[in-house]
């Protein structure tokens, strides 16, 4: 009472000190993990972290401890493996994917390729085709195939038709006497043809055609 009287400023400082030196020994006391780098360690060791908790920090029995361990063991190492097997399975999947789209890629140029060097096939035209037909060759003389163009010519302009009409008209016909047991060429049937639209004009060129095969048929032409 007289020294908190008489010297109220020492005093104050000896009743404080105490207490001062009590809050320095609290803070020195802190397990290092409560600090924030002890706390950044113990998550980048976790496992060893929790291991040494078990055995430093608990009054568990030693048998408690160790099943504890093993316990911290099999979880991490389970969680572990299963982030592996998705990261090999994810692995897995897009190799299967890169390897189907350069299967594809690998098609596609080979279809180009075979497409670029593949021969051109020239088409024929329609006088070609009945020439080849008629003559039975590859490869007719070009007098016979310019004779059926003067044909297809005329007729197309007549009938006001293409020339593939015609041509289907000249081998329709040739057939139909054939089953009548009448021969004829390609040639001489398209002269018919020919021959019975510019005789008929007021009839269409199918039935000038119908006309012309009847009377060849029948023996009047």
């Amino acid at each position: 009472m007289l020294l908190f009287t008489y010297n109220p400023g020492k005093s104050l400082r000896v009743s404080l000190a105490p207490k001062l030196i009590s809050m320095d020994n609290s803070k020195s006391n802190k397990p290092w993990y409560f600090h924030w780098w002890g706390a950044l360690i113990a998550l980048l060791f976790l496992p060893f972290f929790v291991i040494w908790l078990i055995w430093t920090k608990t009054n568990w029995s030693k048998r408690a401890k160790g099943l504890a361990t093993i316990g911290v063991l099999i979880l991490f190492f389970t969680l572990g493996s299963g982030h592996d097997k998705g990261q090999v399975e994810e692995v897995k999947n897009n190799l299967e994917k890169t390897n189907e789209n350069l299967k594809q890629t690998s098609q596609k140029l080979e279809e180009k390729i075979e497409e670029r060097t593949q021969p051109t096939i020239e088409e024929k035209t329609w006088e070609e085709k009945l020439a080849q037909l008629d003559t039975n060759n590859p490869n007719p003389d070009p007098a016979t195939v310019q004779v059926f163009h003067r044909q297809l010519v005329k007729l197309t302009a007549m009938c006001e038709e293409n020339d593939q009409w015609v041509s289907d008209r000249i081998v329709q016909g040739q057939n139909a006497l054939k089953k009548r047991g009448v021969e004829a060429t390609l040639q001489e049937i398209g002269q018919g043809f020919d021959d019975a639209v510019v005789e008929l004009p007021d009839k269409t060129c199918e039935e000038a055609f119908a006309t012309y095969l009847t009377g060849k048929a029948t023996g009047q032409l």
